[in-house]
């Protein structure tokens, strides 16, 4: 280290700047095949540690690696001599641990898996960044270039936006830029919220805010949780789920063979485009289910879903419809990038509110219409995902985005064999039946599937109110013809 540090940087500082730093050890091994926990000597991670899980190795690995690039910063800072991040190459993944999947599975640069390292720091190891709180002697006052923000809850230093761009580029311009754009809202760390939103907020001086992580992807790191997106302005979807299996499912058979294309899309689709090298298999897969509501699409969305261990989002069409120019596309391209490289469904329900017929432009209303049906066109032939789109009429969809599916799949009204089938599932095993004709009802009443479970739900009730678990026959007709009244249907016959 340079004499004149000792004039500016404090002992304690200067005692963790120690040539250790950078010497990264067993921990920055390039052993591609090493999934075993590494052993990392140093004063903050010892032998006790050798045993460690996968996760908790690839942490320190990153730690450890964030530990030789800031004392390298620093020491160039004092010196007034030039430091590259590629002077110090990225420790090897572990491929089983959360942090390695993470960062494989939305490609980060080192630089982007150096701020996500600060982000971590801040979790697990708070002193790594001490020496960020060194003040300046002339002023008595921290560096301004080292960023940061006192915390008054830890009582202590919390890097802010401006510590990570110190610790990409030091003093040098032209990488400052870089280190800026990839920190703006629209970089990779904040689109797929690996960092909180907050941080990435334009309005206020890069000084002042700090570097968290998102809550979700802490969470998932350190504990192991899920990543769950919530609903927000930002991802108006909500998780589809459902506690009910395939065979609760009744379909006709040409639906279910629909279906079963697409299932084997979502099952060998990685193994047709990278080890076949089709380029015929095309980016991501498109499907539109159609048909009168209550006839299953939602339900067999969540199915698909649940089959193939996906998460499904189902997209608040009201929350990203506006009607000023240009924020409809915002709203949905924040939902695009959201899911980019995700195993998500999208599912976008009563779709011809986005989806609808171009019409002919007559007016300015028109054009910008027809404008948002292409940017529509566009960005749904890119996704990468399994988009779902639902529809009470296959004739509401524009014939362009017909031609984009894969497949369409027809949910008609059950028929009389169908409705018997929902009819027997639809009890539970608590009810007493036998006073019920259901083969009447399934020949006399055409019912959806969600209004047949809607007059169960109706009996059942009547009958848990009457301390019985008998289903009475009059129950289940005045529930029926409650059902209809809703459709403007006032007859006992077949409808």
């Amino acid at each position: 280290m340079d004499p004149q540090l000792d004039e500016i940087i404090p002992q304690s500082s200067k005692d963790s700047l120690g040539r250790e730093g950078f010497d990264l050890g067993v921990a920055l091994e390039t052993d591609h095949a090493a999934k075993e926990a590494p052993v990392v000597d140093g004063p903050r991670w010892g032998k006790a540690n050798q045993h460690m899980d996968q996760h908790a190795a690839m942490l320190v690995r990153e730690l450890a690696w964030l530990k030789v690039v800031l004392n390298a910063r620093i020491e160039s800072y004092f010196n007034d001599s030039h430091a590259l991040l590629s002077d110090f190459p990225a420790p090897a993944l572990i491929a089983d641990s959360r942090l390695g999947k993470l960062i494989e599975q939305h490609q980060l640069t080192a630089p982007q898996r150096i701020v996500l390292s600060i982000a971590l720091a801040t979790e697990v190891q708070l002193d790594l960044l001490d020496i960020l709180q060194t003040k300046n002697s002339l002023y008595d006052l921290p560096y301004a270039e080292f960023g940061g923000v006192l915390n008054q809850n830890q009582g202590g230093f919390s890097p802010s936006l401006q510590t990570a761009t110190f610790i990409l580029a030091g003093a040098d311009c032209y990488q400052t830029l870089q280190a800026k754009q990839l920190l703006s809202a629209d970089g990779v760390l904040f689109r797929q919220d690996i960092l909180r939103q907050d941080s990435a907020n334009t309005d206020t001086n890069s000084n002042q805010i700090p570097l968290k992580l998102n809550t979700h992807c802490r969470d998932h790191l350190l504990f192991g949780r899920d990543i769950n997106p919530e609903y927000c302005p930002d991802f108006p979807a909500k998780a589809l789920t459902t506690d009910q299996d395939w065979q609760d499912l009744v379909l006709p058979q040409s639906t279910e063979s629909h279906l079963q294309d697409l299932m084997l899309w979502l099952k060998h689709h990685r193994t047709l485009n990278n080890d076949w090298g089709s380029h015929s298999a095309g980016t991501g897969y498109k499907a539109l289910f159609y048909g009168p509501p209550g006839t299953g699409k939602t339900f067999t969305a969540s199915l698909l879903a649940k089959r193939l261990a996906l998460p499904i989002y189902r997209i608040d069409l009201s929350q990203i419809v506006s009607k000023f120019i240009g924020e409809t596309e915002k709203n949905l391209e924040k939902i695009f990038l959201r899911a980019e490289n995700q195993q998500w469904i999208l599912f976008f329900d009563e779709a011809d509110a986005l989806f609808s017929k171009r019409s002919g432009v007559s007016n300015s209303n028109d054009r910008h219409a027809n404008q948002e049906t292409a940017y529509l066109l566009q960005r749904i032939e890119s996704c990468q995902n399994l988009v779902i789109l639902a529809s009470n009429l296959k004739e509401n969809i524009d014939e362009a985005f017909l031609r984009r599916f894969q497949s369409i799949v027809h949910f008609p009204r059950p028929e009389p064999a169908q409705r018997l089938d929902l009819w027997r599932k639809g009890f539970s095993p608590q009810a007493d039946i036998s006073h019920v004709d259901l083969d009447d009802l399934s020949a006399k009443y055409r019912l959806t599937g969600a209004e047949i479970n809607s007059v169960i739900r109706y009996a059942s009730l009547k009958a848990i109110d009457r301390n019985s678990t008998v289903i009475e026959m009059r129950d289940l007709v005045t529930a029926i013809k409650r059902e209809k009244s809703k459709q403007g249907v006032y007859t006992n016959a077949a409808q």
